[in-house]
C-alpha cells in the first residue's frame, strides 16, 4: 500500500510537469516560425530604413495564411495606418487547441530593439495574460503584453 502512496505521489508531480514540458515544445513551433518573420522584417528595415506597416508592405502572406498546426496567425502590426507609425513588432495567435493548456488562443508578441551604435536588432518577447501562461513560455517571453511598449512603438 505504501507503494501504491508513492507512485500516487510521484504520478501527481510528474504528470503536470509533462503536461507543461509538451506545451512548451509546441511553442518552440511558433518561436521557429517567429525567427523566420523577423528575419523577414530585419532585411526590410535594412533596406528601407524604416518598419513596414502590415503584412503586405512587408512582403508577407496574409496573416491566416502564415499559419501551422499551433499558430493560427502572425500578423505585423503598426500603431497606427501611416507608414510611419509602423514599429516592427508582430504578434503570433496560438490556435484554440487543448494540446495548448492555458495558451489556447492566446498571442505571443515580438518587438524589435534597434541599437542606436549600429549592432544587430535585438527582440523582446512577451505573452497574453503572462501570470496564467509565463510558465508554458521561454524566460525571455515571460513579459506582459499588455504594457504599452507592446501594443505601441513607443
Amino acid at each position: 500500500m505504501i507503494v501504491v502512496a508513492i507512485i500516487g505521489i510521484l504520478v501527481a508531480i510528474a504528470l503536470p510537469q509533462y503536461q507543461n514540458y509538451q506545451i512548451r515544445s509546441k511553442v518552440t513551433e511558433a518561436l521557429v516560425m517567429g525567427d523566420s518573420i523577423k528575419r523577414a522584417l530585419e532585411s526590410f528595415y535594412a533596406d528601407h530604413d524604416r518598419w513596414p506597416a502590415g503584412n503586405t508592405d512587408a512582403g508577407l502572406p496574409a496573416p491566416a495564411d502564415l499559419s501551422s498546426t499551433y499558430i493560427k496567425q502572425i500578423q505585423v502590426r503598426g500603431s497606427g495606418i501611416t507608414l510611419v507609425d509602423a514599429c516592427g513588432h508582430f504578434r503570433m495567435t496560438f490556435r484554440n487547441d487543448q494540446g495548448l493548456g492555458k495558451l489556447g488562443n492566446k498571442m505571443l508578441w515580438m518587438k524589435p530593439t534597434v541599437p542606436t551604435d549600429g549592432g544587430s536588432i535585438g527582440w523582446l518577447c512577451a505573452v497574453e495574460s503572462v501570470n496564467q501562461t509565463k510558465d508554458l513560455v521561454p524566460k525571455e517571453c515571460r513579459n506582459g503584453a499588455g504594457a504599452p511598449s507592446f501594443q505601441t512603438c513607443s
